[in-house]
């Protein structure tokens, strides 16, 4: 709702300022193999996606997501854990936030799985 509240006007005008992404659930096949467990139960939510896990629903970050510097939130906070096997992603997703101009704060916690 927040990449697409930049792009699209909200009813009465409403801006969103800001947005907390908590233990995000991205996936890329850069990252993933296609047959992994993280893979396959996308697959079995999402069998209509096109392109599998590289889908801009679950991987914000390739061409045919949406712009990430169109989002409606200058400001957002990633909460990640230290031991999720999906982490790497939500960092890579922060550090693009950033690259943007957005005001990111990342919160790892630590010993911590998804």
């Amino acid at each position: 709702m927040a990449m697409r509240a930049g792009i699209e006007q909200l009813n009465g005008n409403v801006k969103i300022l800001g947005g907390i992404l908590s233990f995000p659930y991205f996936l890329s096949s850069i990252q993933y193999i296609r047959d992994s467990m993280l893979s396959m139960m996308w697959v079995f939510v999402n069998p209509l996606a096109e392109n599998g896990i590289d889908d801009p629903m679950i991987n914000p970050l390739i061409k045919k997501a949406l712009r990430l510097e169109e989002s409606g939130c200058l400001k957002m906070l990633v909460c990640l854990a230290e031991k999720d096997e999906l982490r790497n992603m939500g960092i890579g997703y922060a550090k693009s936030l950033e690259k943007c101009g957005k005001l990111v704060e990342a919160v790892d916690i630590e010993g911590e799985d998804h």
